[in-house]
């Protein structure tokens, strides 16, 4: 059996999905092993459950984006962040009857504002 070889520094794997338009994507490998997967998004649309990290960019205008339902993911966690300087609103919306902290929707408006969303199976919960 090989023998497993520790990081001396991350490692970054990135690309764009050219059937997703002007989404990217990005996957990190930390001196811990972890992978944590960031989408860069600059148009409305949806958070799905392979997302950890969404980093919107709405210095175009105003984006909504609307996160999956939580019925079968009790412990997912999403974070998102607005990464840019304007003044334009992300809307965070949620499918179904799920809530966000007992809302139907949050807001990030201020410069690099950032939520993160934590299942309980339900609802989703601020952090």
């Amino acid at each position: 059996m090989a023998r497993a070889q520790k990081l001396l520094t991350p490692v970054r794997i990135s690309g764009t999905l050219s059937d997703l338009g002007t989404q990217q994507w990005t996957m990190s490998l930390n001196k811990s092993g972890f992978i944590v997967p960031v989408r860069t998004v600059t148009a409305s649309g949806d958070i799905t459950e392979d997302d950890r990290v969404v980093l919107v960019d709405a210095g175009s205008g105003n984006l909504s984006m609307d996160v999956y339902n939580t019925g079968s993911n009790a412990g997912a966690m999403v974070t998102i962040k607005k990464k840019d300087t304007s003044n334009n609103i992300v809307t965070i919306t949620t499918e179904g009857s799920d809530e966000i902290d007992r809302e139907t929707e949050i807001y990030l408006q201020a410069p690099y504002d950032s939520v993160t969303l934590v299942s309980d199976g339900s609802n989703w919960w601020v952090i």
